[in-house]
């Protein structure tokens, strides 16, 4: 109808007519992008809460996922390097404790590193913009890569890293007990000290672990671990949750 009067308003040369007219469909067409705007920002600030809801359920996962191996893990350093320097004659003691044993004989990189499902399914819809927060954004997709970059390292030390009780069985001996505390079979690891001065082969074996489990923590783990509790508090702050509160 509108288009009709136009062409009528054309063929009489009403040139007023003509302009009210050109006004009024470009008032029209300027609001109906406003109202589509409109609608897509509140579409996306919907999307926003739901995805940031998901985010913090990920990010426990995660964290809850790892954690009774990731404190396993990061705890090995010290009682590795108390070892080395009882093996390599470094320290006064002259016996390695269980702890120390299993550090050297028993040493492992694995643990569970769960993706944030949510921001994948953000990043391959491309609409990771929707989250405001331009510094939780940067957290994610720092954290992302860097749980790639640790899967990678994992792998790369599963064919590294020698586990030296099963190469050198006669150096190392290991028992079987339950761990009341976490519900799960453990190992008694003790050392034949003497053996293990004694043996070129294996003290090779252990600085090369020992220097590739160092790297591992240093590099991969420790930086993870640091990213995954930064993303956490980020999300906390902005959806004013508190871990103080048992309601949380």
């Amino acid at each position: 109808m509108l288009l009709r009067r136009i062409i009528d308003h054309v063929k009489e040369q009403n040139w007023t007519a003509i302009v009210i007219d050109f006004f009024i469909v470009v008032a029209g067409v300027l609001l109906a992008i406003q109202i589509t705007s409109w609608v897509n920002e509140q579409q996306d600030r919907r999307d926003e809460a739901y995805f940031l809801g998901r985010l913090h359920s990920d990010v426990m996962l995660a964290e809850s996922g790892s954690m009774r191996v990731r404190e396993r893990r990061l705890e090995v350093l010290q009682p590795l390097y108390s070892s080395l320097r009882i093996i390599f004659e470094l320290s006064d003691r002259d016996s390695l404790t269980d702890e120390e044993c299993r550090a050297i004989g028993g040493m492992a990189t694995n643990m569970n590193v769960l993706e944030l499902a949510s921001f994948t399914e953000l990043s391959s819809a491309g609409r990771i913009n929707i989250l405001r927060e331009e510094q939780l954004r940067t957290a994610l997709v720092e954290f992302q890569q860097l749980s790639a970059s640790l899967n990678h390292h994992m792998l790369l030390q599963s064919h590294s890293i020698v586990r030296l009780s099963q190469k050198f069985p006669s150096a190392f001996s290991r028992r079987p007990r339950f761990d009341d505390v976490t519900g799960e079979i453990r190992s008694y690891y003790s050392c034949n000290l003497e053996l293990i001065r004694n043996d070129p082969a294996l003290l090779n074996a252990a600085l090369d672990n020992a220097y590739s489990y160092d790297a591992f923590v240093r590099d991969e783990l420790k930086p993870w671990c640091i990213k995954l509790v930064h993303v956490h508090e980020l999300l906390d702050e902005i959806l004013d949750i508190s871990h103080d509160d048992p309601e949380s």
